[in-house]
């Protein structure tokens, strides 16, 4: 199993705290619906291979759900939200 690594909803707000400065902070949503672009379904089979092996590796099977979603997927079914933030920060120089 990986090492754990710190994220989630809290993860934009620890970032933006152990920086200097926060040059801009904005939402940005995503929303993947049919008809798919090309570029749609490369990330959708990237999500879905990426959520199959994080869960793989807490020992469970995700195989059926995530065969249900490429199936969706196939047949342009399957709709992907996220509410993601994007900051643009200033990092600390290499002497602080």
């Amino acid at each position: 199993m990986r090492e754990y690594r710190a994220g989630g909803p809290e993860g934009a707000d620890a970032l933006a705290r152990a920086v200097p400065a926060v040059l801009a902070d904005a939402p940005s949503p995503w929303r993947i619906e049919p008809p798919y672009a090309a570029d749609d379904r490369t990330v959708l089979e990237r999500l879905l291979s990426t959520i199959e092996s994080a869960v793989g590796e807490t020992g469970y099977d995700p195989s059926a759900w995530t065969e249900r979603r490429r199936r969706a997927t196939a047949a342009e079914r399957l709709v992907y939200e996220a509410a993601n933030r994007d900051l643009l920060v200033r990092l600390p120089d290499a002497a602080d």
